[in-house]
């Protein structure tokens, strides 16, 4: 009887995980595929199973600390990572992060989902607007230092809209990375994976001292950990596969996965007023 009930719970407790584990490796493959820190559709599948947004939120950034590194590692290697710039991107995300916690709790779950999804379709504009115009092989000169400055400009955006959503700031960095400086599709999104490991550090500490994250891992440690490990195992592989899809195809890949999200944001929205 008691084996019996001992199987029972651990069948129960392994079905109730599995969901975490599908969810991390698929946000894992995407983030180290296309440069985003996985939050942008984590916090969507996070809510959709029942977890609050705030919760949600918090979750998320832990879970991009873990897997951001392990992705921006492999990118590293491959040569597909500019150190300065990141380091630069992060400066502005780190101190914007903290004032995006702060505002996310003064407005409602409603309000955010809407500006989230109003922000994704703006930037799905720009990057539209790129694709359409960019002449392949075609990358323009800039000084350094106007480099430096517009990194910390699209890192401050993306550290804001880390601590408000939840996110990375990848969905963000990597098409204005590849809109405004000459990087490639593939610097654009490694560069970006590092900087995410150190505006997700920043945010993650933002959303403990607040308690969404305490919270979260009280109440589902194994949870967690099921999340973050599969997506440490499997963001390397997203990272590896940048090499067998050309620029157009991953373009276009960020591209759909962020109409996709701007939809279901929308209608989280409607069903959360």
């Amino acid at each position: 009887m008691t084996s019996d009930l001992e199987y029972t719970i651990l069948t129960f407790v392994l079905w109730g995980l599995l969901p975490f584990l599908l969810m991390g490796s698929l946000a894992g493959l995407l983030s180290g595929l296309l440069g985003i820190g996985g939050g942008l559709i984590l916090v969507p599948m996070l809510t959709l199973a029942g977890i609050g947004l705030h919760q949600a939120v918090g979750m998320s950034l832990l879970y991009i600390l873990i897997t951001g590194f392990s992705g921006a590692l492999t990118h590293f290697r491959q040569g597909h990572l500019k150190l300065d710039l990141a380091f630069f991107l992060a400066l502005g995300g780190c101190i914007f992060s903290y004032l995006g916690t702060r505002f996310s709790h003064l407005l409602p779950e409603a309000w955010l989902s809407w500006l989230f999804t109003a922000l994704v379709a703006v930037i799905m504009g720009l990057f539209w607007k790129r694709m359409r115009h960019q002449e392949s092989g075609e990358r323009k000169p800039f000084r350094l230092a106007s480099g430096r400055v517009i990194a910390v400009l699209i890192g401050s955006l993306a550290g804001l809209l880390s601590g408000i959503f939840g996110v990375g700031g990848g969905f963000v960095m990597t098409p204005l990375l590849n809109i405004l400086l000459p990087l490639s599709v593939e610097e654009s999104i490694g560069t970006s994976l590092a900087a995410i490991v150190m505006i997700s550090a920043a945010g993650a500490a933002s959303h403990f001292f607040v308690g969404d994250l305490f919270s979260v891992l009280q109440a589902q440690p194994l949870a967690m950990l099921f999340l973050g490990g599969a997506g440490a195992l499997s963001a390397p592989w997203g990272a590896r596969l940048t090499r067998v899809f050309s620029p157009r195809q991953l373009q276009a890949g960020l591209f759909i996965l962020m109409g996709l999200v701007a939809v279901y944001m929308l209608l989280f929205g409607f069903h959360s007023h």
